[in-house]
Protein backbone atom coordinates (compact mmCIF):
# COMPACT_ATOMS: atom_id res chain seq x y z
CA UNK A 1 0.00 0.00 0.00
CA UNK A 2 0.87 3.48 -1.44
CA UNK A 3 1.14 5.53 2.25
CA UNK A 4 -0.95 8.53 1.16
CA UNK A 5 1.47 11.48 2.56
CA UNK A 6 -1.18 14.13 2.18
CA UNK A 7 -3.56 12.76 4.39
CA UNK A 8 -0.90 11.64 7.04
CA UNK A 9 0.20 15.43 6.79
CA UNK A 10 -3.81 17.10 7.25
CA UNK A 11 -4.67 14.34 9.57
CA UNK A 12 -1.62 15.03 12.24
CA UNK A 13 -2.04 18.97 11.41
CA UNK A 14 -5.78 19.03 12.71
CA UNK A 15 -5.24 16.57 15.56
CA UNK A 16 -1.89 17.72 16.81
CA UNK A 17 -4.04 21.45 17.66
CA UNK A 18 -5.07 19.55 20.84
CA UNK A 19 -2.08 20.60 23.05
CA UNK A 20 -0.05 17.88 24.46
CA UNK A 21 1.87 18.15 27.56
CA UNK A 22 4.49 15.30 26.86
CA UNK A 23 6.60 16.42 23.79
CA UNK A 24 9.81 16.23 22.45
CA UNK A 25 11.85 19.23 22.73
CA UNK A 26 15.37 20.59 23.10
CA UNK A 27 17.84 18.42 25.40
CA UNK A 28 15.00 15.26 24.51
CA UNK A 29 16.62 12.02 24.87
CA UNK A 30 15.25 9.48 22.15
CA UNK A 31 16.73 5.81 22.53
CA UNK A 32 16.30 3.46 20.13
CA UNK A 33 16.52 -0.53 20.73
CA UNK A 34 17.29 -2.15 16.85
CA UNK A 35 19.65 -1.27 13.99
CA UNK A 36 17.61 -2.59 12.00
CA UNK A 37 15.52 -0.83 9.11
CA UNK A 38 12.91 -0.05 11.17
CA UNK A 39 14.75 1.33 14.01
CA UNK A 40 17.64 3.17 11.60
CA UNK A 41 15.03 4.76 9.41
CA UNK A 42 13.11 5.96 12.14
CA UNK A 43 16.00 7.98 13.76
CA UNK A 44 17.03 9.42 10.24
CA UNK A 45 13.57 10.51 10.07
CA UNK A 46 13.40 11.80 13.66
CA UNK A 47 17.14 13.41 12.54
CA UNK A 48 15.17 14.89 10.35
CA UNK A 49 12.42 16.68 12.00
CA UNK A 50 14.30 18.03 14.72
CA UNK A 51 16.36 19.99 12.41
CA UNK A 52 13.38 20.99 10.45
CA UNK A 53 12.35 22.29 13.90
CA UNK A 54 15.67 23.72 14.90
CA UNK A 55 15.37 21.87 18.20
CA UNK A 56 18.41 19.66 19.56
CA UNK A 57 17.06 16.08 20.19
CA UNK A 58 19.90 13.32 20.80
CA UNK A 59 18.63 10.27 19.35
CA UNK A 60 20.81 6.97 20.09
CA UNK A 61 20.38 3.54 18.38
CA UNK A 62 21.41 0.43 20.55
CA UNK A 63 22.18 -2.27 18.15
CA UNK A 64 24.50 -5.29 19.24
CA UNK A 65 24.54 -6.64 15.09
CA UNK A 66 27.96 -6.51 13.43
CA UNK A 67 26.74 -5.55 9.77
CA UNK A 68 30.29 -6.65 8.45
CA UNK A 69 29.53 -10.17 9.37
CA UNK A 70 28.44 -12.33 6.26
CA UNK A 71 25.98 -15.41 6.92
CA UNK A 72 22.40 -15.58 8.75
CA UNK A 73 23.77 -13.48 11.62
CA UNK A 74 24.18 -10.59 9.20
CA UNK A 75 20.83 -10.81 7.26
CA UNK A 76 18.08 -11.81 9.79
CA UNK A 77 16.60 -14.44 7.22
CA UNK A 78 15.05 -11.95 4.71
CA UNK A 79 14.60 -12.34 1.17
CA UNK A 80 16.52 -9.26 0.20
CA UNK A 81 13.37 -7.67 -2.07
CA UNK A 82 12.83 -3.94 -2.67
CA UNK A 83 9.45 -3.94 -4.04
CA UNK A 84 8.80 -0.56 -6.55
CA UNK A 85 7.01 1.77 -3.91
CA UNK A 86 9.38 1.29 -1.39
CA UNK A 87 12.38 2.48 -4.07
CA UNK A 88 10.04 5.21 -4.69
CA UNK A 89 10.21 6.23 -1.02
CA UNK A 90 13.78 6.20 -0.43
CA UNK A 91 14.98 7.86 -2.84
CA UNK A 92 11.80 10.88 -2.32
CA UNK A 93 13.73 10.13 1.35
CA UNK A 94 17.15 10.95 -0.17
CA UNK A 95 18.82 7.42 0.60
CA UNK A 96 19.63 6.06 -2.60
CA UNK A 97 21.01 2.58 -2.37
CA UNK A 98 24.62 2.35 -4.44
CA UNK A 99 24.44 0.47 -7.36
CA UNK A 100 26.59 -2.29 -5.68
CA UNK A 101 24.41 -3.00 -3.29
CA UNK A 102 21.66 -4.18 -5.86
CA UNK A 103 22.34 -7.57 -7.40
CA UNK A 104 19.51 -7.74 -9.57
CA UNK A 105 16.52 -5.35 -10.82
CA UNK A 106 13.48 -7.95 -11.15
CA UNK A 107 11.25 -7.45 -14.86
CA UNK A 108 8.60 -9.81 -13.65
CA UNK A 109 6.69 -13.02 -11.15
CA UNK A 110 6.59 -16.46 -12.08
CA UNK A 111 3.62 -18.05 -10.73
CA UNK A 112 3.47 -21.98 -10.60
CA UNK A 113 0.76 -24.16 -8.96
CA UNK A 114 -1.06 -26.89 -9.98
CA UNK A 115 -3.28 -25.22 -12.52
CA UNK A 116 0.08 -24.92 -14.27
CA UNK A 117 2.28 -21.09 -15.05
CA UNK A 118 2.06 -17.89 -15.44
CA UNK A 119 4.67 -15.26 -15.90
CA UNK A 120 3.48 -12.00 -14.59
CA UNK A 121 5.51 -9.21 -16.04
CA UNK A 122 6.26 -6.07 -14.16
CA UNK A 123 3.51 -3.23 -15.01
CA UNK A 124 4.11 -0.42 -12.18
CA UNK A 125 6.58 2.19 -14.01
CA UNK A 126 7.18 3.64 -10.30
CA UNK A 127 10.44 2.31 -10.25
CA UNK A 128 12.36 -0.69 -10.10
CA UNK A 129 12.23 -3.67 -8.13
CA UNK A 130 15.51 -4.75 -6.84
CA UNK A 131 17.22 -7.42 -4.87
CA UNK A 132 20.05 -7.46 -2.31
CA UNK A 133 21.28 -8.70 0.92
CA UNK A 134 20.33 -7.34 4.42
CA UNK A 135 23.63 -8.38 5.87
CA UNK A 136 27.32 -8.86 4.39
CA UNK A 137 26.22 -11.23 1.68
CA UNK A 138 26.65 -15.17 2.04
CA UNK A 139 29.47 -16.94 3.57
CA UNK A 140 31.25 -18.26 1.01
CA UNK A 141 31.17 -14.59 -1.05
CA UNK A 142 31.24 -12.06 1.35
CA UNK A 143 30.68 -8.41 0.20
CA UNK A 144 31.17 -5.26 1.08
CA UNK A 145 28.12 -4.26 2.69
CA UNK A 146 24.84 -4.80 2.80
CA UNK A 147 21.20 -2.76 3.51
CA UNK A 148 20.75 -3.15 7.03
CA UNK A 149 24.35 -1.01 7.54
CA UNK A 150 23.54 1.00 4.53
CA UNK A 151 20.36 2.40 6.22
CA UNK A 152 22.70 2.40 9.67
CA UNK A 153 25.44 4.44 8.08
CA UNK A 154 22.24 6.81 6.76
CA UNK A 155 21.15 7.40 10.24
CA UNK A 156 24.61 7.97 11.56
CA UNK A 157 24.89 10.87 8.63
CA UNK A 158 21.84 12.54 9.71
CA UNK A 159 23.02 13.09 13.19
CA UNK A 160 21.97 9.47 15.17
CA UNK A 161 24.80 7.72 17.99
CA UNK A 162 24.88 4.26 17.44
CA UNK A 163 25.73 2.33 20.31
CA UNK A 164 26.92 -1.11 19.83
CA UNK A 165 25.85 -2.60 23.10
CA UNK A 166 22.78 -4.41 24.22
CA UNK A 167 20.10 -2.95 26.45
CA UNK A 168 19.79 -5.32 28.78
CA UNK A 169 17.07 -4.24 31.16
CA UNK A 170 14.20 -1.62 30.83
CA UNK A 171 12.53 0.26 34.09
CA UNK A 172 9.05 1.81 33.26
CA UNK A 173 7.86 4.12 35.58
CA UNK A 174 4.66 4.23 37.44
CA UNK A 175 3.86 7.74 36.51
CA UNK A 176 3.72 9.17 32.87
CA UNK A 177 5.83 12.11 34.00
CA UNK A 178 8.59 9.99 35.10
CA UNK A 179 11.07 8.95 32.27
CA UNK A 180 11.81 5.34 31.13
CA UNK A 181 14.93 3.74 32.21
CA UNK A 182 17.45 1.50 30.21
CA UNK A 183 20.47 -0.38 31.27
CA UNK A 184 23.33 -2.07 29.36
CA UNK A 185 26.78 -2.65 30.24
CA UNK A 186 27.93 0.67 30.87
CA UNK A 187 25.25 1.61 32.90
CA UNK A 188 21.75 2.75 33.11
CA UNK A 189 20.57 6.64 32.03
CA UNK A 190 16.49 8.18 31.50
CA UNK A 191 15.35 8.69 28.09
CA UNK A 192 11.92 10.96 27.08
CA UNK A 193 11.03 8.42 24.26
CA UNK A 194 11.99 4.77 24.10
CA UNK A 195 11.34 3.38 20.87
CA UNK A 196 11.61 -0.55 20.06
CA UNK A 197 12.84 -1.78 16.90
CA UNK A 198 14.26 -5.45 18.08
CA UNK A 199 11.76 -7.19 15.70
CA UNK A 200 10.43 -10.25 16.87
CA UNK A 201 12.92 -13.00 18.11
CA UNK A 202 14.73 -10.62 20.76
CA UNK A 203 14.47 -11.59 24.01
CA UNK A 204 13.58 -8.22 25.11
CA UNK A 205 10.59 -8.30 23.93
CA UNK A 206 9.19 -10.42 26.98
CA UNK A 207 10.04 -7.19 29.28
CA UNK A 208 7.81 -5.24 26.80
CA UNK A 209 5.00 -6.96 28.00
CA UNK A 210 4.59 -5.39 31.40
CA UNK A 211 3.41 -2.62 29.37
CA UNK A 212 0.42 -4.84 28.21
CA UNK A 213 2.32 -5.71 24.87
CA UNK A 214 1.09 -8.41 23.55
CA UNK A 215 3.90 -9.12 20.58
CA UNK A 216 2.36 -11.10 16.60
CA UNK A 217 1.47 -13.58 16.02
CA UNK A 218 4.62 -15.81 13.83
CA UNK A 219 5.21 -18.61 10.83
CA UNK A 220 8.35 -20.31 10.01
CA UNK A 221 10.60 -19.53 7.16
CA UNK A 222 13.84 -21.18 5.71
CA UNK A 223 16.39 -20.03 3.62
CA UNK A 224 18.87 -21.25 1.83
CA UNK A 225 21.54 -19.40 -0.49
CA UNK A 226 22.92 -21.04 -3.44
CA UNK A 227 25.86 -20.03 -5.59
CA UNK A 228 25.13 -20.85 -9.37
CA UNK A 229 27.35 -18.54 -11.30
CA UNK A 230 26.30 -15.17 -12.50
CA UNK A 231 26.37 -16.31 -16.10
CA UNK A 232 24.17 -19.55 -14.86
CA UNK A 233 21.86 -16.82 -13.47
CA UNK A 234 21.94 -14.40 -16.12
CA UNK A 235 21.08 -17.29 -18.94
CA UNK A 236 18.47 -19.63 -16.92
CA UNK A 237 17.05 -17.76 -14.18
CA UNK A 238 17.08 -13.88 -15.66
CA UNK A 239 15.50 -10.96 -13.66
CA UNK A 240 12.86 -13.33 -12.42
CA UNK A 241 11.01 -14.30 -9.44
CA UNK A 242 9.53 -17.67 -9.52
CA UNK A 243 6.29 -18.41 -6.93
CA UNK A 244 5.27 -22.03 -6.22
CA UNK A 245 1.58 -22.29 -4.51
CA UNK A 246 0.52 -25.96 -4.13
CA UNK A 247 -2.07 -25.68 -1.56
CA UNK A 248 0.53 -27.79 1.25
CA UNK A 249 -0.42 -28.29 4.84
CA UNK A 250 1.68 -26.04 6.72
CA UNK A 251 3.17 -24.63 3.72
CA UNK A 252 2.02 -21.28 2.20
CA UNK A 253 4.39 -20.71 -0.75
CA UNK A 254 7.84 -21.13 -1.79
CA UNK A 255 10.33 -18.50 -3.31
CA UNK A 256 13.43 -17.95 -6.04
CA UNK A 257 15.29 -15.21 -6.14
CA UNK A 258 17.94 -14.30 -8.34
CA UNK A 259 21.11 -11.95 -6.87
CA UNK A 260 23.50 -11.74 -9.55
CA UNK A 261 25.62 -15.22 -9.22
CA UNK A 262 23.45 -16.53 -5.96
CA UNK A 263 20.03 -18.03 -5.59
CA UNK A 264 17.54 -17.17 -2.67
CA UNK A 265 15.29 -20.17 -2.65
CA UNK A 266 12.82 -20.32 0.49
CA UNK A 267 9.76 -21.68 1.92
CA UNK A 268 7.30 -19.88 4.31
CA UNK A 269 4.24 -21.61 6.78
CA UNK A 270 4.08 -22.89 9.98
CA UNK A 271 5.66 -26.46 9.32
CA UNK A 272 8.32 -24.80 7.00
CA UNK A 273 11.75 -26.81 8.73
CA UNK A 274 15.00 -27.19 6.82
CA UNK A 275 14.43 -31.14 5.75
CA UNK A 276 11.01 -29.86 3.91
CA UNK A 277 13.22 -27.05 1.84
CA UNK A 278 16.20 -29.33 0.98
CA UNK A 279 13.00 -31.70 -0.30
CA UNK A 280 11.91 -28.90 -1.74
CA UNK A 281 15.03 -28.05 -3.63
CA UNK A 282 15.29 -31.38 -4.93
CA UNK A 283 11.96 -31.84 -6.41
CA UNK A 284 11.89 -32.04 -10.08
CA UNK A 285 10.51 -28.86 -10.42
CA UNK A 286 13.37 -26.75 -8.94
CA UNK A 287 15.95 -29.37 -9.19
CA UNK A 288 16.18 -28.91 -12.98
CA UNK A 289 16.50 -25.24 -12.89
CA UNK A 290 19.44 -25.35 -10.69
CA UNK A 291 23.01 -26.34 -11.86
CA UNK A 292 24.37 -29.73 -11.12
CA UNK A 293 26.04 -30.16 -7.59
CA UNK A 294 24.84 -26.98 -6.83
CA UNK A 295 27.54 -25.03 -3.71
CA UNK A 296 25.29 -24.18 -0.64
CA UNK A 297 26.37 -21.23 0.95
CA UNK A 298 24.26 -20.38 3.74
CA UNK A 299 20.84 -21.53 5.24
CA UNK A 300 18.69 -20.52 8.23
CA UNK A 301 15.51 -20.95 9.66
CA UNK A 302 13.42 -17.33 11.07
CA UNK A 303 9.99 -16.50 12.20
CA UNK A 304 8.54 -13.52 10.01
CA UNK A 305 5.26 -11.84 11.96
CA UNK A 306 1.50 -12.68 10.46
CA UNK A 307 -0.84 -11.18 12.67
CA UNK A 308 -0.14 -7.16 14.02
CA UNK A 309 1.12 -6.51 17.68
CA UNK A 310 -1.62 -4.99 19.99
CA UNK A 311 -0.96 -2.28 22.63
CA UNK A 312 2.27 -1.37 21.00
CA UNK A 313 2.76 1.88 22.31
CA UNK A 314 2.22 3.23 26.09
CA UNK A 315 3.48 6.90 27.61
CA UNK A 316 7.15 7.50 26.22
CA UNK A 317 7.07 3.94 24.74
CA UNK A 318 6.40 3.22 20.89
CA UNK A 319 7.18 -0.10 19.14
CA UNK A 320 7.37 -0.37 15.31
CA UNK A 321 8.60 -2.64 13.04
CA UNK A 322 7.91 -6.45 12.40
CA UNK A 323 7.58 -6.30 16.77
CA UNK A 324 4.80 -3.66 15.73
CA UNK A 325 2.48 -3.32 12.59
CA UNK A 326 3.63 -4.20 9.41
CA UNK A 327 1.55 -6.12 6.21
CA UNK A 328 0.51 -9.88 6.41
CA UNK A 329 3.59 -11.82 4.86
CA UNK A 330 4.64 -9.43 2.43
CA UNK A 331 7.07 -6.33 2.31
CA UNK A 332 9.05 -6.50 5.51
CA UNK A 333 10.72 -3.57 4.72
CA UNK A 334 8.48 -1.53 3.31
CA UNK A 335 6.16 -1.78 6.33
CA UNK A 336 9.27 -0.30 8.69
CA UNK A 337 9.91 2.56 6.30
CA UNK A 338 6.02 3.53 6.15
CA UNK A 339 5.52 2.75 10.37
CA UNK A 340 8.69 4.81 10.84
CA UNK A 341 7.49 7.57 9.02
CA UNK A 342 4.28 7.79 10.86
CA UNK A 343 6.04 7.11 14.16
CA UNK A 344 8.08 9.67 13.87
CA UNK A 345 5.90 12.28 12.56
CA UNK A 346 3.45 11.16 15.10
CA UNK A 347 5.93 12.03 17.55
CA UNK A 348 6.95 15.36 16.73
CA UNK A 349 3.87 16.59 15.97
CA UNK A 350 1.36 15.36 18.42
CA UNK A 351 3.32 13.93 21.83
CA UNK A 352 4.58 11.08 23.16
CA UNK A 353 1.70 10.03 25.93
CA UNK A 354 0.02 6.69 25.84
CA UNK A 355 -3.44 9.49 24.64
CA UNK A 356 -1.09 11.02 21.83
CA UNK A 357 -0.28 8.15 19.91
CA UNK A 358 -3.87 6.62 20.66
CA UNK A 359 -4.94 9.30 18.90
CA UNK A 360 -2.86 10.39 16.29
CA UNK A 361 -0.53 7.63 15.70
CA UNK A 362 -2.92 4.45 15.75
CA UNK A 363 -5.49 5.33 13.03
CA UNK A 364 -2.80 5.95 10.19
CA UNK A 365 -1.38 2.61 11.41
CA UNK A 366 -4.93 1.38 11.20
CA UNK A 367 -5.34 2.86 7.59
CA UNK A 368 -2.03 1.51 6.49
CA UNK A 369 -1.73 -2.20 7.97
CA UNK A 370 -4.56 -3.48 10.06
CA UNK A 371 -7.15 -2.54 7.57
CA UNK A 372 -5.11 -4.00 4.77
CA UNK A 373 -4.27 -6.82 6.61
CA UNK A 374 -7.88 -8.35 6.89
CA UNK A 375 -7.74 -8.43 3.02
CA UNK A 376 -4.47 -9.32 2.82
CA UNK A 377 -5.69 -12.60 5.06
CA UNK A 378 -8.84 -12.79 2.87
CA UNK A 379 -6.94 -13.11 -0.29
CA UNK A 380 -4.14 -15.74 0.98
CA UNK A 381 -6.56 -17.76 2.19
CA UNK A 382 -8.51 -17.78 -0.71
CA UNK A 383 -5.29 -18.64 -2.85
CA UNK A 384 -4.81 -21.77 -0.45
CA UNK A 385 -7.90 -23.05 -1.27
CA UNK A 386 -7.92 -22.42 -4.74
CA UNK A 387 -3.93 -23.81 -4.88
CA UNK A 388 -4.83 -27.18 -2.92
CA UNK A 389 -7.44 -27.82 -5.75
CA UNK A 390 -6.64 -28.74 -8.76
CA UNK A 391 -9.85 -27.99 -10.96
CA UNK A 392 -9.94 -24.79 -9.15
CA UNK A 393 -6.38 -23.87 -9.89
CA UNK A 394 -6.38 -24.65 -13.34
CA UNK A 395 -9.43 -22.64 -13.90
CA UNK A 396 -8.09 -19.55 -12.00
CA UNK A 397 -4.68 -19.73 -14.16
CA UNK A 398 -7.09 -20.15 -17.38
CA UNK A 399 -8.58 -16.66 -16.42
CA UNK A 400 -5.51 -15.19 -15.65
CA UNK A 401 -4.03 -16.15 -18.67
CA UNK A 402 -6.79 -14.85 -20.56
CA UNK A 403 -6.30 -11.63 -19.29
CA UNK A 404 -3.16 -11.05 -19.69
CA UNK A 405 -3.58 -12.10 -23.21
CA UNK A 406 -6.46 -9.54 -23.58
CA UNK A 407 -4.16 -6.44 -22.23
CA UNK A 408 -6.63 -6.45 -18.67
CA UNK A 409 -5.09 -6.50 -15.62
CA UNK A 410 -7.80 -7.95 -13.55
CA UNK A 411 -6.15 -11.33 -11.19
CA UNK A 412 -2.24 -10.83 -12.80
CA UNK A 413 -3.14 -7.64 -10.99
CA UNK A 414 -4.37 -9.22 -8.05
CA UNK A 415 -1.23 -11.61 -8.05
CA UNK A 416 0.66 -8.77 -8.02
CA UNK A 417 -0.29 -6.44 -5.53
CA UNK A 418 -0.76 -9.24 -3.18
Amino acid sequence: MYIDIYYMDNYLSIMAKTKNELMITSGSEIAIIGGGPAGSLFATFACEYASKRGIDVNVTIYTNRQFSDAGPKGCKGCVGVVNERLNEKLKQAHIVMPEEMIMQTIDGYHFTSKGGELYVKKKTKVDDIVTMFRGNGPFCSPLSGGFDGFLLEHAKKMGARVVQETIRNVIFPQNEREKITVENSRGSHQVDLLVGAFGIRSPILKKFQETGYIPPQTTKSCLIEIDCGEAYIEKFIKNTIYIYSFGIHGIDYGIMIPKKRFLTIGIVGKNANMNKLHNFISSSLISKMLPENPTICCQCCTRIPVTNAKNPFSDRLLIIGDAGYSRYYKNGLESAFISAQIAARAVFESGISKEAFEKYYYPLCKKMFITDNLYGQMLFKLNHIISSHEILSIAHMDIARKDERKGHQHLDDIQWKQ
